[in-house]
C-alpha cells in the first residue's frame, strides 16, 4: 500500500490514470466508513489535517540535486513560505513553476520550496533548467527526504501549493491551479 500511495503521489502517470483511481479508492473507503458524500468531504473537509488551513507547518527536510540535505534551518526565520508538492515531469507543474518564476520579484520576501518524491532526484536538473530556478536565493527544489509529503498530499491534483505565513500557519492550499495575485496578497499581508 505504501508503494502504491507513493507512486500515485509522484504522478508518474496521468492524473486521470493511476492517481485518479487511487483517489476513487480512497473516496470509496471514506464513503463506506462515514456514509457521507465522499466528493464533498475531499474538497471541503480535508482528509489530511496538515493540509487544512490553520495547521502548523511540519518541519521540512529535502535533498537537493547536488545531494546536500536541507532543512528548515536553511529557510529565513519569520518568513512566509510557499510549499509546492509536484512532479518534475508534470507539464502542469512546470507551467505553475514558470508562472511563479515570472513574478519572482513580487515573491522576493517569501521562501519557496518545490518538493517531490524521493525517487525523482534524477529528474530535478531538467526541471530546474527549464524553470530557470538555478541560483535563486529564495527558491529550493528537492526531493522529500523524510516523507513528510505523505502527511500533506491529498490526491486532489498536482501541483499542491500550500501557503504558510511567517508563523508557520497554513493560510491556504491550492490544487492544480493557483491564483498568484491572491498568493502575493496573502504573503504580503504577513
Amino acid at each position: 500500500m505504501r508503494t502504491l500511495i507513493l507512486f500515485a503521489f509522484l504522478g508518474m502517470i496521468s492524473l486521470h490514470g493511476f492517481a485518479q483511481s487511487s483517489t476513487t479508492t480512497d473516496k470509496r473507503n471514506s464513503q463506506s466508513t462515514s456514509g457521507s458524500n465522499s466528493t464533498a468531504k475531499a474538497k471541503n473537509n480535508y482528509e489530511k489535517p496538515l493540509a487544512q488551513p490553520g495547521a502548523l507547518r511540519p518541519n521540512l527536510t529535502w535533498l537537493s540535486t547536488d545531494e546536500k540535505i536541507y532543512a528548515d534551518s536553511n529557510l529565513r526565520k519569520q518568513t512566509p513560505l510557499i510549499l509546492v508538492l509536484f512532479n518534475p515531469s508534470c507539464g502542469h507543474c512546470m507551467e505553475v513553476a514558470v508562472s511563479m518564476k515570472m513574478r519572482i520579484q513580487e515573491l522576493a520576501g517569501v521562501d519557496i520550496v518545490f518538493l517531490t518524491g524521493g525517487n525523482l532526484l534524477a529528474e530535478l536538473p531538467s526541471f530546474i533548467q527549464q524553470t530557470r530556478f538555478s541560483g535563486m536565493p529564495n527558491v529550493y527544489v528537492g526531493t522529500d527526504y523524510t516523507d513528510i509529503s505523505k502527511q500533506l498530499f491529498e490526491y486532489n491534483g498536482i501541483p499542491q501549493i500550500m501557503v504558510y505565513n511567517k508563523d508557520r500557519i497554513l493560510l491556504k492550499t491550492y490544487y492544480k491551479q493557483i491564483d498568484l495575485d491572491e498568493i502575493i496578497r496573502l504573503v504580503r499581508s504577513e
